[in-house]
């Protein structure tokens, strides 16, 4: 069985010129016992880079995650959507919620 979860992180400020989104989409193999990150980034409706990191435990995976989501909160950005399963961490409190219509209409566009 498999189960996925996700958040997707915004930086939005116009006056600098940043348009950013930041996805992490992490999926447990229960089977296999095995934890997958999988993070893509970059520029609003522009081409994303994408990174796949696989761990064998929870903690590691936890920590990475950890410093991941400390790395965003340096970079101001927001959360604008997250599932409700997404592992809780201690700077995940720290990062804002946004609803910003912009944001969402340029990270959802094909």
């Amino acid at each position: 069985m498999n189960e996925r979860n996700y958040i997707s992180l915004i930086c939005v400020d116009p006056l600098q010129n940043k348009w950013r989104s930041y996805t992490i989409q992490l999926m447990m193999e229960m089977e296999e016992g095995v934890y997958q990150i999988d993070c893509s980034w970059g520029r609003m409706n522009r081409y994303r880079r994408s990174l796949t990191t696989r761990f064998q435990d929870q903690a590691s995976m936890l920590q990475f995650l950890e410093s991941t989501l400390k790395r965003r909160h340096q970079h101001h950005y927001q959360i604008i959507a997250k599932s409700e399963t997404f592992p809780d961490t201690p700077t995940l409190a720290l990062l804002p919620t946004t609803n910003h219509i912009a944001g969402q209409l340029l990270l959802f566009q094909d």
